[in-house]
This record gives C-alpha cells, structure tokens and sequence, in this order.
C-alpha cells in the first residue's frame, strides 16, 4: 500500500507540478482516472475491506484485544486518523479549488501508468480477498518465532488450512 502512495503522489506532482497539499486541487477535472486510483490506493493505504491491509488488521486485532486493550484501542484510533486524513487530502487534492494552472500537455494517466496502478489494485484486491496463500507462506517462519519465544506457545498458534 505504501507503494501505491508513492505512485499516486508521483503521478500527481508530474500533472500538477507539486505535491504540495495546499497547492492542490482539482485533479478529478482533467485527470479522472488518477483521481480515481487515488481514491482506491488511499483506501487500500487505510484498511479498506477487500484489502491486504483489512486482512492484516484482521488477524492482528483479535490478538491484541485479548492481549493489549490498550494498545489495539490506540491502533483503532490510528487507523481512524489515518483514514480521515487520507480523505481529507483525496478530497481536498482531487475535488478542491484549483489552486494553479494545470501544466499544458499533459493527460490524464497514460497506457503503461494505468498498467501499473490497475496492476497494484489488483494485486491488493486479490490478496485482500483471497489472503491464503500469503498467510501460508508466512506461517512457518511466524510458528518458529513463537516456539523460539515461548515453548509451550504451539498450543495458541492457529492451524494453517488450505
């Protein structure tokens, strides 16, 4: 997901010629499918359901509720924050004022960005909706932590099925 950012805020200095927030607004007028992927990356970036990072959240929380009320209640209030200031900066960015002059000649995103940003949704959709295979694969290493941590642990570890 921080990749996704990285891409939404180069894409979006090369047409607008910052990234500087307040300098920002607009995009969605002449650049709909950045606007677009901005809002799905921020998303994503956040935990959206049908997310990685939703998975992520979800496997992390229910362990930390049990275990650390406190810390899980600051990771809710976290991602709460996090999730608001990813709108704030979508809304203010994509739909605010226009703040300059759009550089001339530039398009909305081109063939090959559009491969790469459809590429990453994808890619985090797929994982977030069908997260198996990457749990799988880290299981084994995470097992072994546990045991090298705590000896008698193998009987908290959740089974791995698939």
């Amino acid at each position: 997901c921080s990749l996704g950012r990285v891409l939404s805020a180069s894409w979006s200095e090369a047409r607008a010629g910052t990234t500087d927030v307040r300098r920002l607004g607009g995009l969605a007028r002449d650049f709909p499918r950045l606007a677009w992927v901005f809002f799905l990356l921020g998303l994503a970036s956040v935990g959206a359901p049908g997310s990685v990072a939703w998975v992520a959240g979800d496997l992390i929380l229910p362990s930390l509720l049990t275990h650390h009320p406190f810390v899980a209640s600051v990771l809710l209030a976290v991602t709460v924050l996090n999730g608001l200031t990813v709108l704030r900066l979508f809304f203010r960015a994509v739909f605010g004022a226009l703040r300059g002059p759009q550089p001339e000649g530039v398009s909305d995103l081109r063939p090959r960005e559009r491969l790469v940003a459809y590429g990453v949704l994808a890619a985090i959709a797929a994982l977030g909706l069908a997260p198996q295979s990457l749990i799988r694969l880290r299981h084994a290493p995470i097992e072994a932590m546990v045991r090298a941590l705590e000896p008698h642990a193998e009987a908290h570890l959740p089974a791995v099925r698939g």
